[in-house]
């Protein structure tokens, strides 16, 4: 099974990118994610969307991506 996750980047608590005008990166990161995981998921493909940001290490409810990948890695051997 097709396994894709979304990662807008940026942390909503963390590192909210460039700020200016009242508006904030991670917000328009994380908008454009949702459309684009409610777009895929309309089409028939499954998403879940994370958002990390990986300049910030990782922490329990927001994995980096690329234990993602280690994790889907050994999914697919078994």
């Amino acid at each position: 099974m097709l396994k894709i996750f979304i990662n807008p980047g940026h942390d909503m608590d963390l590192d909210p990118g460039a700020c200016a005008n009242n508006l904030r990166e991670v917000d328009i990161a994380s908008a454009i994610g949702e459309k684009l995981k409610k777009t895929m998921e309309v089409i028939g493909y499954p998403c879940q969307l994370i958002q990390s940001d990986n300049l910030n290490g990782e922490t329990e409810g927001k994995p980096n991506v690329i234990v993602l990948q280690i994790v889907l890695q050994k999914e697919q051997k078994h």
